[in-house]
């Protein structure tokens, strides 16, 4: 977000998420990192420029002095700039599960507007229950007080799908008086290494959900489809792990097990159809039956 900010290209590469307007000026707030691997990021991702020209700020934990977001120092750099805190609880005074201190932090944030700034985005943690969360919702992906929540004018919702190459799935799970994309994938590796940026991987609408696919399969149809793609195999003289295999690579990521049941069903309304109909008595009855008599 900061380097497309900066440079005015959309985010991802992407239309979805074009710049409509430069910024000025940026303040980045990393209270949890030193100063050398920070600056090993800003290596990684283009940002020294930035740096150097002053147009983007940095504060780390290898700050001298511990500056709050009320102190007029932050407030003065903050007028027409955009402010990001990472982690925004390092921010935050007071118990996260509190929703009393959760009003007072938004108080804080709401002066950094009123100081001038143009957008704050914060990055926070989730609870731990996430990971056996189904989905991502604004109730699960933010921990603490639901008044958190509750500020915020937009909350994505992020989950890393595959450590090796970095996937992230996005969502956005709360979005205020606009229309959001549906949920998307970006991938960090190589990309970052290679154009200093994340890539989207997944366009929105194509994602797999949070459990999502392997990569490289697409969003699993529903039972429906599923058994129209058996009955057009189902004649095929072929073991059903083979027609199995067959199904995943078309993108069918359903167990074996679930899959054997579904052929099963299948092939038994297919018997069932091709039987001559019962009569009353239970009998077989065909189209000539009475004239064999």
């Amino acid at each position: 977000m900061v380097r497309s900010l900066l440079t005015g290209e959309p985010l991802f590469g992407h239309d979805y998420f074009k710049v409509t307007q430069k910024a000025g000026h940026v303040i980045y707030l990393v209270p949890e990192v030193s100063i050398g691997p920070f600056k090993h990021r800003l290596v990684k991702t283009r940002l020294m420029e930035f740096v150097e020209s002053g147009k983007l700020l940095i504060r780390t934990l290898s700050s001298p002095e511990d500056v709050p977001l009320s102190d007029p120092r932050i407030r003065r750099a903050a007028a027409g700039a955009d402010v990001f805190l990472d982690t925004a609880v390092r921010f935050f005074e007071g118990d996260e599960q509190s929703a009393k201190d959760a009003k007072v932090f938004a108080a804080t944030l709401f002066g950094l507007q009123k100081a001038g700034a143009r957008t704050i985005t914060g990055a926070h943690h989730s609870p731990k229950a996430l990971t056996s969360a189904a989905e991502l919702t604004l109730e699960n992906v933010l921990r603490g007080s639901g008044d958190i929540g509750a500020m915020l004018a937009t909350c994505w919702g992020v989950w890393q799908k595959e450590e090796a190459t970095n996937r992230i799935y996005v969502k956005n799970v709360k979005p205020r008086d606009f229309d959001p994309v549906r949920p998307f994938e970006i991938q960090g590796r190589p990309s970052i290494d290679n154009t200093g940026k994340f890539e989207m991987v997944c366009l929105p609408g194509d994602s797999g959900g949070k459990g999502g696919l392997r990569e490289g399969k697409q969003p699993r149809p529903d039972k429906l489809n599923l058994q129209v793609w058996i009955r057009g195999r189902i004649d095929h003289p072929e073991p059903v792990s083979v027609m199995h295999r067959a199904a995943q690579a078309e993108g069918f990521d359903v167990p074996i097990g679930t899959f054997k049941n579904y052929v099963t069903e299948m092939r038994k309304q297919i018997r069932t159809a091709a039987l001559p109909p019962r009569n009353g008595n239970g009998r077989m009855t065909h189209p000539d039956v009475n004239s064999a008599r």
